[in-house]
């Protein structure tokens, strides 16, 4: 068959819009969001018993990312909201549908950070908090404090991190909080 200047454009028009396609799967594949969200739905922080042989309490920290890449931007803004509750010893004094600003410090849970490179890895947060739990019984309040951490690694990761809870005075025994469903912090790239 011999082919004319007409097969030839459609040859080349489809030869173009194939590559087209697969362009704009690649680019979807890793587009960049202008605001990403981190479930922390259900996870916990804080300390468990160690399970036998080992003795003492070992430390369960938060470690949590988002889905989607976050685009660079030189302004973010970030937000850490919704409840917590107690497990273990904690479970008694702090109920279901406790607010997180309880624990963690407003001034901690939201924020503007600027980013004049524009470039990633970046951290939005990362302070050591603490605050205190009255028990309810006589005057004994119990300390606790924890790491907050989040930000953006290189790769556009959102992540979210809590560790170094500790309770003093100091229990030796399962002790965390727990965030209930829907908690999230939410990162947004600025204009």
């Amino acid at each position: 068959m011999k082919t004319t200047k007409s097969h030839a454009s459609a040859i080349c028009y489809t030869a173009a819009c194939v590559i087209a396609a697969l362009s704009l799967g690649a680019t979807s594949a890793s587009a960049a969001y202008a605001s990403v969200t981190v479930d922390v739905s259900n996870l916990e922080f804080g300390q468990k018993v160690a399970a036998a042989p080992a003795t003492g309490v070992v430390p369960v920290n938060l470690h949590a990312s988002g889905n989607h890449k976050l685009k660079a931007a030189t302004s973010y803004s970030y937000t850490i909201t919704g409840t917590c509750h107690g497990t273990g010893q904690l479970a008694s004094v702090v109920p279901a549908g406790t607010a997180i600003s309880k624990y963690i410090p407003k001034a901690t849970l939201t924020r503007t950070y600027a980013n004049p490179g524009g470039k990633l890895p970046i951290v939005v947060v990362n302070r050591l908090v603490s605050s205190t739990q009255d028990l309810g019984f006589f005057t004994l309040t119990l300390a606790l404090s924890m790491r907050v951490k989040g930000g953006v690694w290189a790769n556009g990761v959102v992540y979210l991190n809590v560790s170094n809870f500790t309770t003093n005075p100091s229990l030796a025994v399962d002790a965390t909080l727990q965030f209930d469903p829907g908690a999230k912090m939410v990162i947004t790239a600025l204009p």
